[in-house]
């Protein structure tokens, strides 16, 4: 006899459209089966294999890689951000990089590590100049000497604002189109009426 329930109330039974003629079964009448088993063992083992697979691929991952590359970025000569970087890291140059392509100004491309994000509008150099002097966050290029001009060695300006997303500078502009493209599709989506009104049936 069940134990927590009435069974022969809560329990699936043919339509009135089936036929009447099959046999109803009565095998659940008073509880489960005595003859149960467990009937997903080969998809346990599977998933288990697969776990196991997932946690060697992450541990290669993490012991030959290096994940603070992924967490602070690396500039453009191999020195990953946040890190003492003992040793010259070696850098390759894939030959297409230099043949068949037009010359471009490397400034635009070198990428930098900064103690803070700017977080105000740059519009000139000098601009540049008082935002180091007054918050110590230096934008320019480090990896050349002390007499370089500031022109060569600094980005174009102007520079706008950014802010930090997971230890990366991002324009504020492209955050906040992110931002109002993501309130677009939430408000979208939550506008979207699946299936018919519940109350009416």
């Amino acid at each position: 006899m069940p134990c927590c329930g009435k069974v022969w109330v809560t329990k699936v039974k043919p339509l009135d459209g089936q036929k009447k003629d099959e046999k109803e079964d009565t095998s659940l009448d008073d509880g489960p089966l005595t003859d149960r088993s467990c009937t997903d063992v080969l998809f346990l083992i599977i998933l288990v294999l697969y776990l196991a697979g997932m946690v060697y691929v992450a541990y290669i991952g993490i012991n030959k890689g290096d994940p603070y590359k992924m967490i602070y970025g690396v500039d453009s000569w191999g020195n990953i951000c946040n890190q003492r970087n003992f040793t010259s890291t070696r850098r390759i140059l894939p030959p297409r990089l230099i043949q068949g392509l037009p010359v471009l100004d490397e400034s635009i491309y070198i990428s930098t590590c900064v103690s803070g994000c700017p977080n105000d509008t740059l519009v000139d150099g000098s601009a540049i100049d008082e935002y180091r002097n007054t918050s110590g966050i230096n934008l320019c290029r480090y990896d050349t000497l002390s007499y370089v001009s500031d022109n060569q060695i600094c980005p174009t300006p102007p520079i706008t604002k950014h802010v930090s997303v997971f230890n990366r500078c991002i324009p504020e502009v492209l955050v906040n189109l992110a931002g109002t493209m993501a309130r677009s599709f939430t408000s979208v989506l939550s506008s979207v009426t699946v299936g018919g009104d519940i109350s009416k049936v």
